[in-house]
């Protein structure tokens, strides 16, 4: 059998139009069911010797309905009906059967890789048993039911995927530690630890443009002469005299050489200090 639908009405019988000959795929009944294929009929079906069971398997018309004869197998060679016969759309063995292959048919799944696995329910002796399928948690993956309660459109049943991933469910070669080296490691499919940024930080040095730093909320230390720049500095040889602003600073042997040649131009060689006592 295969799983499908097929068609029925309640309490319908009418009689063949025209006799179906042995061998015949074409039935003619004197009324219409009310329903179009695929349905089941029985035709003389209080006749146990004539009994046959047919399938209505395509087409609208009644008058001319292609049929699959002797679906039960009953008869070796197809009996011919005469036209009057009794023909009757009745439940027979074969709707259950086609609702049993429906239910045992099942539904797919299909993961990532294209892998598919049927799950369908499992028979013994009659009984049904259902299956189960479960989702796997792990590498930072927890899966829970959040919502069990109606299951309807409005209020539909609820399986979280929370993602909550630490350093150990990253996989190998995509994290990058701080013994492995942020340097070593200059490309956009890893990801550093926040001991590896540290150290990548502290061991770097960077230059600083167009940018103010605030005297107030930084300590600068460690100034030589030598990281003045140049132009700001005066030396002993530039001279105080010839750079009279605010903008430059005067080293100390500028600062004496300026001060000892202003007092010698005053006619002052050396100073000496007179204390008269009267």
């Amino acid at each position: 059998m295969v799983a499908r639908e097929t068609n029925l009405v309640n309490a319908f019988e009418t009689t063949l139009a025209a006799q179906l000959a042995s061998g015949g795929s074409s039935m003619n009944l004197a009324a219409d069911p009310g329903v179009d294929s695929p349905a089941y009929f029985v035709i003389d079906p209080d006749n146990d010797s004539n009994r046959e069971v047919v399938l209505w398997s395509s087409g609208t018309d009644h008058t001319a309905a292609t049929i699959t004869r002797d679906i039960d197998s009953k008869h070796g060679t197809d009996p011919t009906h005469a036209a009057g016969t009794k023909v009757r759309l009745a439940v027979v063995k074969q709707h259950f059967d086609e609702t049993h292959d429906a239910i045992q048919q099942g539904f797919v799944l299909e993961d990532g890789d294209g892998t598919e696995v049927t799950i369908n329910p499992a028979v013994a002796s009659g009984v049904y048993t259902a299956r189960e399928v479960k989702f796997v948690e792990g590498g930072g993956i927890d899966i829970d039911w959040t919502d069990t309660d109606n299951g309807t459109d409005g209020d539909p049943y609820d399986l979280t995927f929370t993602v909550s991933v630490t350093a150990s469910d990253i996989a190998a070669g995509t994290l990058v530690t701080q013994s492995e080296t942020i340097t070593s490691n200059d490309n956009d499919t890893t990801l550093p630890t926040s001991a590896a940024v540290k150290n990548y930080a502290d061991a770097e040095t960077a230059t600083l443009t167009n940018k103010t730093i605030d005297a107030d909320n930084n300590t600068v230390s460690n100034l030589e002469v030598d990281n003045i720049k140049a132009g700001t500095l005066v030396t002993e040889s530039e001279g105080i005299s010839s750079n009279d602003n605010d903008t430059t600073l005067p080293t100390s042997a500028a600062v004496k050489d300026f001060v000892d040649t202003t007092i010698a131009a005053q006619g002052f060689a050396s100073i000496g200090l007179i204390i008269a006592l009267s």
